[in-house]
């Protein structure tokens, strides 16, 4: 057995900017650059989009014709009602009943309602830190047990197509 040896491919150095204007040229190919990127972006998840769209669809539709074959032969498959899942070679299928759940239609009237009639069981209070302000007295929000105020972080940004 032989072992190769990867040469490492260099890259001669590029020259760094040295005037106002090679840097308006590279933020201006900069922006081209970001611009053929998003418009890539855009295509392959249009692309995306298609492929799962079509392929959604044909398992929504087996899905259907699944589900319709076992509920026509439901008693059969389930020994009347016996079991709630059934086996098949390539898989399983079954019932199963969700549990039951809340739909609220205008949470403000249905809390005022339920307040009315004293029904405090079914109303939660939360308190919580508000941070907003206490970004607005930091020097306050240091003081308080278990709150450290992080300065914000510089970081060096390109704005293009300008």
């Amino acid at each position: 057995m032989t072992t190769a040896t990867l040469a490492r491919i260099s890259r001669p150095a590029k020259p760094l900017p040295v005037t106002r204007d090679q840097v308006a040229i590279m933020i201006d190919r900069l922006s081209v650059l970001r611009g053929k990127i998003a418009e890539l972006d855009g295509q392959r998840d249009d692309d995306i989009a298609q492929i799962r769209a079509f392929h959604a669809s044909e398992a929504e539709s087996l899905i259907g014709d699944v589900q319709a074959y076992c509920e026509a032969h439901r008693a059969d498959l389930t020994q009347n009602g016996k079991k709630k899942s059934v086996r098949f070679p390539s898989g399983q299928i079954g019932w199963r009943k969700r549990p039951a759940s809340i739909l609220i239609a205008d949470a403000e009237v249905a809390l005022a309602d339920a307040l009315r009639w004293g029904l405090t069981q079914f109303v939660r209070t939360k308190n919580s830190l508000d941070k907003d302000a206490m970004l607005k007295e930091p020097k306050v929000a240091a003081t308080v047990v278990g709150v450290t105020v992080v300065a914000g972080a510089e970081e060096f940004i390109i704005k293009t197509g300008a």
